[in-house]
């Protein structure tokens, strides 16, 4: 299915119709999907959530272009998703209409162009922030001062898992890369990068609201080095996520792994950058796949030599008039680290940093 400017949600048309098969108290609602030529767009999936309690339902539209919903009178907020990639949302009501009653309620919503891959996201908060840690020097000697920390983070659904309650279940591939940067020295050098190609299974497994979501991966990490500086290490992990960043007021997940392949002289690598971890977001206006004005963000490194081995503290203050592709809003980035393990090279060193800088959050 092709995706791009020659594509379009007509609006959602609503025909609120009497039914004597429905509950009684409820209204059959459709969801009529096309493409500006007019012909139907099937397998779109319909999210309908209610404002009072939460609940939401899901339907992917037929061939014919409709998804159909029996609902009772209230607010509702929808959201239409093609592989994972939000093509619409908005909100509509619901009236309390006598039996005989039919209403047709018509909205045009516009569609953003969608030119990227729906199977491909960011995987994290990427972003590009300045900061240091007072003048003090690693282990190797060089200076933490002045340095530029940037992470690319992505992600790409390699195999569909899904169903009709489902859009994101499946198999996806990740790169992230972490770097730590000297760019005011005369050279511009690069302290450390650490790489980190892995793959992962997600499942949408539990209803909702509880939205929980079980997963299982493979990830590699090295610093791409040789000699007495090189770092790597293996890990397998399971996990659970909860909610949905940019959706819901909170959010995130929990996971534990198993390392392997580690080098004999950096066995205790583990003991410094644990054997799990805890990541939560806070985003108090985030409604719909729109993060509002903030994002705060923890993740904390748990079960190594210490129990917290490091946390990290990100807060997004993000700037709705800057858009990215199409669901990416750019944002004022702070962060603070604490703690051991920030780069592989000088996974020992224990120290506190504080940044600034721009991040985009998927």
């Amino acid at each position: 299915m092709r995706i791009g400017c020659a594509v379009s949600l007509l609006g959602s048309s609503l025909l609120f119709l009497p039914d004597s098969a429905q509950a009684q108290g409820t209204r059959r609602v459709s969801f009529q999907v096309e493409n500006r030529d007019g012909t139907p767009r099937a397998r779109i999936l319909i999210e309908v959530r209610d404002s009072a309690d939460g609940r939401t339902l899901e339907n992917r539209t037929d061939n014919a272009g409709i998804a159909q919903f029996d609902l009772a009178a209230g607010r509702y907020y929808y959201e239409a998703l093609d592989e994972g990639r939000s093509l619409a949302r908005g909100s509509f009501t619901v009236p309390a209409l006598q039996v005989a009653q039919q209403v047709e309620l018509i909205l045009n919503v516009p569609i953003p162009d969608l030119t990227p891959s729906n199977r491909f996201n960011l995987n994290d908060i990427n972003y590009f922030s300045s900061g240091g840690a007072g003048g003090r020097e690693s282990a190797t000697g060089e200076s933490y001062s002045a340095q530029v920390k940037f992470r690319v983070s992505v992600r790409y659904r390699i195999i569909d898992l899904t169903s009709i309650k489902d859009s994101i279940s499946g198999i996806y591939a990740t790169f992230s890369q972490q770097s730590l940067w000297n760019i005011r020295d005369s050279s511009a050098p690069f302290f450390d990068n650490n790489y980190r190609p892995g793959a992962f299974l997600y499942l949408r497994a539990f209803a909702q609201p509880k939205n929980l979501r079980p997963y299982f991966g493979v990830v590699h990490e090295s610093n791409g080095r040789s000699g007495p500086q090189s770092r790597g290490w293996n890990r397998a992990y399971a996990g659970m996520t909860f909610g949905r960043v940019n959706s819901d007021v909170f959010s995130g997940g929990v996971a534990l792994w198993l390392p392997w392949g580690v080098e004999e002289q950096h066995a205790d690598i583990v003991d410094f950058a644990g054997r799990g971890e805890a990541e939560f977001y806070w985003q108090p206006h985030a409604r719909d796949g729109d993060p509002g004005l903030l994002t705060v963000h923890t993740r904390t490194r748990v079960w190594g030599k210490q129990i917290l081995s490091n946390a990290e503290l990100n807060v997004l203050l993000h700037l709705n008039a800057v858009q990215c592709l199409s669901k990416l809003s750019a944002a004022l980035h702070f962060q603070v680290f604490h703690g051991s393990a920030e780069t592989l090279l000088t996974y020992r060193d224990r120290r506190t940093v504080a940044r600034v800088g721009l991040a985009v959050l998927r």
